[in-house]
């Protein structure tokens, strides 16, 4: 999610605020860490569900869980907004491009400038590769994704220095 997210949050909140902020959180995180292992070592226990039902008990099974299932489902809603943010931003270009100047009131337009039909599309395209079977065929979508991703963090980091909001 970093991916995408962080060039992002680079745009919108600037270059040295989004420095400090990632710095802090990444000092924040080495710290969790060390911590997490220590107390591993120290109890003998292998994964971080045993920790959490020695600690809190039964509750910790659904509060855990919970987090992990928010976590996922915000990461799937960040990429879905963005990709239809995205995707209208190019509809919006596409438009100034060929000197259509439009009220937005025609069919098309409300189609086009919507975000529901982005996230339609980005779930129709997404829906084949989330049923494959072995990560051998999800090769190629590899590939993509991560010029995709290049992509992206290229217009946006040029964006950040340009002083430009998304």
């Amino acid at each position: 999610a970093g991916m995408i997210a962080l060039p992002y949050a680079f745009v919108q909140g600037g270059a040295l605020f989004s420095v400090s902020l990632h710095i802090f959180m990444a000092s924040s995180l080495i710290v969790a860490v060390f911590l997490y292992l220590k107390t591993k070592d120290m109890l003998g226990y292998e994964s971080l569900a045993e920790l959490a039902f020695i600690c809190m008990g039964r509750p910790s099974v659904f509060i855990i869980n919970s987090t992990f299932c928010f976590a996922c489902f915000s990461v799937m809603t960040m990429y879905t907004i963005l990709f239809s943010k995205i995707g209208i931003s190019l509809y919006e270009s596409l438009q100034l491009n060929i000197g259509r100047f439009s009220d937005g009131d025609s069919l098309i337009d409300r189609v086009f400038l919507s975000k529901a039909t982005y996230c339609l599309i980005l779930y129709c395209f997404n829906l084949p590769i989330i049923s494959k079977k072995s990560i051998k065929e999800l090769k190629i979508t590899g590939y993509i994704l991560f010029t995709g991703i290049i992509f992206l963090n290229g217009i946006f980091m040029i964006k950040v220095f340009r002083g430009e909001r998304a």
